[in-house]
């Protein structure tokens, strides 16, 4: 991938082929390889320079097992962009974050048991029972599935 200003590629794009951190070039530097994953993307049109921090996201929350203390991260489902995670919740509210800090992004919900995740949404609340809760980090959809 390449980083470029306003939509477009004659302004200004930059590239350089170090990964996860680097500093791009202008004037058509190389694309930057990706390894497949979710990150936490930072880049500096100032300076140019970019890093890709590996991103876990977690659910957290008075009706998760860990409360609002401890996030309990999901895992890939083999689908790029989509994660689950088969937990017991009691009754309560949750939220999802990216590396288990509040400065990142947090998404939740006014819906339950499935909807479309928002950036600082609202705490989704949530019913007692053991679920499959799967979210699309591309789409923001997610549910919440009683097994």
């Amino acid at each position: 991938l390449k980083f470029r200003a306003n939509d477009d590629w004659d302004f200004l794009s930059w590239g350089n082929a170090d990964f996860p951190s680097g500093t791009g070039l202008t004037d058509n530097g190389p694309n930057i390889p990706i390894t497949a994953g979710i990150y936490y993307i930072t880049f500096d049109p100032e300076t140019g320079a970019y890093n890709f921090t590996p991103a876990s996201i977690g659910i957290i929350g008075s009706a998760t097992p860990g409360g609002w203390d401890s996030d309990t991260d999901l895992g890939s489902t083999g689908t790029t962009g989509e994660l689950y995670l088969t937990l017991d919740i009691v009754d309560g509210e949750v939220k999802f974050r990216i590396n288990d800090s509040w400065d990142f992004y947090d998404w939740g919900s006014d819906d339950f048991p499935s909807g479309t995740l928002g950036y600082k949404g609202n705490n989704i609340g949530v019913t007692a029972g053991n679920y499959t809760v799967t979210i699309n980090v591309n789409t923001g959809a997610f549910s919440f599935s009683l097994n």
